[in-house]
């Protein structure tokens, strides 16, 4: 079997945290610094304030993490517009505007891939602290009940009837066994997913290692059975946690049709993105099933993929630190 060199080894490891946070992002239903791309209509203040019969505002989001803003106000007999930026850093979101009053300095938000909360009010009438929630404009993120429903071609309001039951929930729980690969060689872990979070047995530092990212606590710990000791990270998830039907696309990435993978009907999704001046792609299979879980990912020569998948409830035993363990110094 070939030697893997510095270069390899570094790659590898890159690869292999890619794929554990490609999981983690599905477990969560939020990206890791989550991706809010699209256009919002406003819905209300958090004191209960709500745009005139008649009346939309809209923000709209070009970007990534970072990128640029735009608000369109309409009301009979008045237009108004701004334009600003933003930027996230995992559950944090800092916004700025030409003109309007609206900021966030690195403040809490919440998105659940349909409805974004954002922390300050949104209406001249509404003073002091407080936040106001948005409706994404999308196919995929019907109207609840008694929302104002808006064109975006047209900016005209109207009312919808109550919305379906929702289908999103918590986590789907399972185990299973994770193949990753690099170039030529590949290493098999196990996995178990729950909604306390993910574990990982043998991905990284042999069969004995164990990594354990809890959601609920934005941590993830990383054991050493020999020295019977853990370090521990911080693992920012964002505000999030119920995974969504249907987890919109992020920029640079369009679906290529689904396919069974693992015995699960898959939506394919082949992305590319630019960091450096160097061009990626990178294909991704996500299984509604389990909650848009993506269960396998190549890029390159580093696959990913989930395999003999066993649906059903975790000991919650497997993601709590073992006794005897002492957090190592760092």
């Amino acid at each position: 079997m070939e030697t893997l060199g510095p270069s390899s080894i570094l790659l590898r490891r890159i690869s292999l945290t890619l794929a554990l946070l490609l999981t983690v992002l599905a477990i969560s239903g939020l990206a890791l610094g989550q991706n809010i791309a699209g256009a919002y209509h406003h819905v209300r203040d958090s004191d209960g304030s709500h745009p005139k019969k008649g009346a939309t505002i809209t923000l709209t989001f070009a970007g990534g993490l970072t990128g640029s803003l735009k608000m369109l106000a309409v009301q009979p007999g008045e237009t108004e517009d701004d334009t600003g930026t933003y930027s996230i850093q995992g559950s944090r979101i800092t916004i700025h505007f030409k003109e309007m009053e609206w900021e966030s300095d690195r403040q809490a938000f919440e998105f659940d891939g349909c409805t974004l909360t954002l922390p300050f009010k949104a209406l001249s009438g509404s003073s002091g602290p407080g936040t106001s929630t948005w409706r994404r404009q999308d196919p995929s993120c019907p109207e609840q009940p008694g929302q104002a429903s808006v064109n975006p071609s047209t900016g005209k309001a109207g009312t919808t009837a109550p919305a379906p039951a929702s289908t999103a929930g918590r986590a789907v729980s399972f185990s299973a066994e994770e193949v990753i690969g690099h170039a030529q060689q590949s290493r098999r872990a196990k996995i178990w997913v729950s909604d306390l979070g993910f574990r990982s047995e043998g991905a990284e530092n042999g069969p004995g290692s164990v990594t354990i990212l809890r959601r609920d606590r934005n941590l993830l710990w990383a054991f050493s059975p020999q020295a019977r000791t853990f370090t521990e990270t911080p693992f920012d998830l964002g505000s999030g946690g119920a995974s969504t039907d249907s987890i919109a696309l992020e920029p640079g990435c369009q679906v290529a049709g689904q396919e069974t993978v693992s015995g699960y009907l898959c939506r394919k999704e082949v992305c590319r993105t630019s960091v450096g001046g160097q061009n990626y792609s990178e294909t991704r299979w996500a299984a509604q099933e389990l909650s848009w879980f993506i269960i396998k990912y190549t890029s390159g020569t580093s696959t990913m993929l989930i395999e003999n998948i066993k649906l059903g409830p975790q000991d919650s035993r497997m993601f709590e630190v073992p006794a005897g363990y002492a957090k190592a110094a760092q």
